[in-house]
């Protein structure tokens, strides 16, 4: 298990693996979002994107707040296994913006809304 914490300044500064993993995005100790990916250095820049469709999530990333990822690379496991590890943060974590969407799998562009 490879667990890592850094604080997110803007998508320019990223010095993320480009690989598959489980992340959370915090405020403080308030978990934002809780997410799945192929490549987290990608998934983590479109968060940040004005395109994010996550319209809470959003103004989140775009603001000044303090921004906090919480991140596992999982290179070698399987979506089904990964997704697990997201339930169980989803479980220990009560994001607030997983309710906006339910389930999002950057790696293959799935975006599922409530």
């Amino acid at each position: 298990m490879n667990e890592n914490i850094l604080v997110l300044i803007n998508s320019d500064e990223l010095d993320l693996p480009k690989c598959s993993g489980v992340y959370a995005i915090f405020s403080g100790s308030k978990c934002r979002f809780v997410g799945v990916t192929d490549n987290l250095h990608q998934t983590i820049i479109e968060h940040f994107k004005p395109t994010e469709p996550n319209v809470s999530l959003r103004y989140f990333m775009q603001s000044n707040k303090p921004k906090i990822l919480h991140y596992e690379v999982r290179p070698n496991k399987s979506i089904t296994s990964r997704s697990a590890i997201k339930e169980k943060w989803i479980n220990l974590y009560s994001p607030t913006d997983n309710l906006f969407v339910t389930d999002v799998f950057r790696g293959s562009h799935k975006i599922h809304h409530h």
